[in-house]
């Protein structure tokens, strides 16, 4: 991407005459970008910070040790003869009414006793003053989920991406510092991993600019890195600007994040008990730590109440639908025990048993059998001669077809008259619906039918027969 307008040649051109890192400069970024560590291979140490080389008794065993070359106590990691790093650092610098930021990869690779190192630059990023980046940077291997996957044979260009603001940066150098940055409150510092995010966020949020001079970095880095959202928490923002008035007004500086998240975490729990975070008294005191691993206990404790308490009450609607649906499944089949319709070459039958919906089932491929016991709904079961064809849900209140699938929940050829023959028959359905039945031993006497035909309504009669 060519530069167009004035500003981005002049970036271009000033992006030339950037002067080379020094060895001071190299020096303190081998220093801060990269976690020494102690290799152990076959009982043999090799510290990453000197590369100095011994055998000590127990190596393999070792979670740390001390180097006796350079002193440094460091973490052992076993079975390792090569170690590799790859990390960021930035010069940041002032270029005209702009805080330039000029991003290098530095590598190292450790292996036996010896140390290379190796540094490229990646791009430029341009802050104006009301926060607007511009970024020139190398290309990148786009189809790549690794975001360092750099072009080395690209050249630096105009791109259109945030590529640079997502690095982690492992140090910063900063030569000199534009006067609005500095009225703002910037020291040439940033955040452990940050990159441009604390002179952009000073630039353009005049709360955090606040915050960053009374010296609330805790609070600052919070509302950096995941702006202010927490999804497991009962603070709301007007809760979360009232604690920090109160931090203000009564001399609380949370100078680190977990500070800050854990006065956020008791001021939840409180929240959580119904008691007034509001009070100085109760959100200060004297021994936090334990305080609010006591406050922390009892809430746990409640919500084990609470947790039981609901347990108990999901069971018992549990056992209320079962019972419901065991009544209402036995009524079902005594009412729709022998409906079995015939007309026009179509038959239709009530699904009844667990092994009448399985077989169902098998036979038309869909979710039939999740239907089982399901209230106030009829299932049927249309047939072409011995056929299955469609299978059909019918609300036994408005006696309306909710839904009516073949195989494959995908309609049959005789779908459109299966509709209509359901639709026809709904006097049927209500009829045997509205079957009452008595008990034994109040049930009198009744008079055979020839056919075998059930007790029902005359209206059955004319359209069964």
């Amino acid at each position: 991407m060519k530069p167009k307008t004035k500003e981005q040649k002049w970036m271009m051109e000033k992006m030339q005459l950037f002067p080379a890192l020094t060895e001071k400069q190299m020096k303190y970024a081998k220093e801060h970008c990269f976690n020494d560590i102690i290799m152990e291979s076959r009982g043999r140490m090799v510290c990453t910070h000197c590369t100095h080389t011994w055998r000590p008794k127990d190596a393999d065993k070792a979670k740390e040790a001390v180097c006796p070359h350079c002193g440094k106590k460091l973490s052992v990691q076993h079975n390792k003869a090569a170690h590799k790093d790859c990390e960021y650092f930035v010069m940041s610098r002032k270029v005209g009414e702009y805080q330039a930021f000029q991003f290098f990869m530095i590598k190292r690779h450790v292996k036996k006793n010896e140390v290379y190192h190796w540094d490229n630059e990646v791009g430029t990023l341009f802050l104006d003053m009301q926060g607007k980046q511009t970024s020139f940077c190398r290309n990148r291997f786009t189809m790549s989920y690794i975001l360092d996957a750099w072009s080395w044979d690209s050249e630096i260009t105009l791109h259109n991406t945030d590529v640079l603001d997502r690095l982690g940066v492992g140090a910063l150098i900063t030569t000199s510092i534009h006067p609005t940055l500095k009225r703002n409150g910037w020291n040439g510092k940033l955040f452990q991993n940050d990159c441009t995010h604390v002179p952009r966020h000073l630039l353009k949020n005049p709360k955090f600019e606040s915050l960053w001079k009374i010296g609330q970095f805790g609070i600052c880095e919070s509302m950096m890195r995941w702006g202010w959202s927490r999804y497991d928490s009962r603070i709301t923002e007007e809760d979360r600007d009232r604690i920090i008035r109160l931090c203000n007004r009564h001399g609380k500086i949370c100078k680190t994040m977990n500070e800050w998240t854990d006065l956020l975490d008791y001021a939840d729990d409180l929240k959580f008990l119904g008691r007034d975070f509001g009070n100085p008294a109760v959100l200060f005191p004297q021994n936090f730590q334990d305080e609010k691993m006591r406050i922390n206990n009892i809430r746990h404790e409640r919500e084990r109440i609470i947790a039981r308490e609901a347990a108990a009450r999901r069971a018992a609607e549990e056992a209320e639908r079962d019972k419901k649906k065991k009544e209402w499944v036995r009524t079902y089949q005594r009412r729709f025990k022998d409906m079995c319709i015939t007309k026009d070459g179509f038959t239709i039958k009530a699904l009844l048993t667990r092994d009448d919906f399985e077989e169902e089932w098998k036979a038309m491929h869909h979710c039939i059998r999740t239907y089982y016991g399901k209230i106030d709904t009829l299932l049927v079961s249309i047939c072409v001669g011995e056929q299955k064809t469609e299978t059909a849900e019918i609300d036994l209140k408005t006696y309306e077809i909710k839904q009516c699938r073949g195989v494959n929940n995908h309609p049959s050829e005789h779908h459109e008259r299966i509709v209509e023959l359901l639709t026809s028959q709904k006097r049927i359905f209500k009829a045997y619906n509205e079957r009452k039945f008595v008990k034994k031993s109040e049930k009198k006497a009744e008079t055979p039918v020839a056919n075998g035909t059930p007790n029902l309504p005359a209206v059955i009669y004319k359209i069964a027969v």
